[in-house]
């Protein structure tokens, strides 16, 4: 396993591990590069109306079979487990009845992107916050992930979940500021 900074050639990692693989006397070489979680909406309206995404002429339920099974709650997601690779799980009133910290995990090793004292997978997959740039604030992803899922509708608080009766497995394999590697999201993966 071959470990890629920040910036790093990807192009030339690549090479590399292609021509270590190629040697009969290598048994596995991999490349291992950092990831990041972007958010793309603002996210900070409670208001489902706001979230466009989930309404009917976004999703053109304009077929009869479709035609308001959403708005009747069909699709609500009962018995149903969704595991959510992320940054991991702050505690939030929209989701305490739908996350199973019970089965959740953090896979993140790095003792910096962790941010939590340790750097070893454990079962505590809590979302420890910013450490780079304390400045910048932080998006809390994997929370915001499992509210679009699994947020409880009908309840005044929040967002509207798409399927509010999953539960919810945190898997944290993004540690501070939504950074991590690819090995600790093939680990995350494998959890799954």
């Amino acid at each position: 396993q071959s470990s890629g900074s920040a910036g790093a050639n990807e192009r030339q990692i690549t090479q590399i591990v292609d021509a270590l693989n190629s040697d009969d006397t290598v048994e596995y070489a991999s490349a291992e590069f950092y990831r990041k979680a972007y958010s793309i909406f603002d996210y900070n309206d409670p208001s489902f109306k706001t979230q466009w995404a989930l309404q009917e002429n976004f999703l053109d339920f304009g077929n009869p079979d479709w035609d308001g099974i959403f708005n009747q709650g069909e699709l609500d997601g009962k018995e149903i487990r969704v595991a959510v690779l992320d940054t991991g799980y702050t505690p939030h009133p929209d989701l305490e009845n739908v996350v199973d910290k019970n089965v959740g995990y953090d896979f993140v090793q790095e003792k910096d992107l962790a941010n939590d004292g340790d750097d070893v997978v454990d079962d505590d997959p809590t979302d420890m916050g910013n450490v780079f740039d304390p400045t910048e604030p932080y998006m809390y992803h994997g929370t915001f992930v499992a509210g679009i899922i699994a947020a409880q509708v009908n309840n005044s608080l929040g967002i509207a979940g798409v399927a509010p009766n999953v539960k919810i497995i945190p898997v944290r394999v993004l540690g501070a500021n939504g950074v991590g590697t690819d090995f600790d999201i093939a680990q995350g993966i494998r959890y799954a």
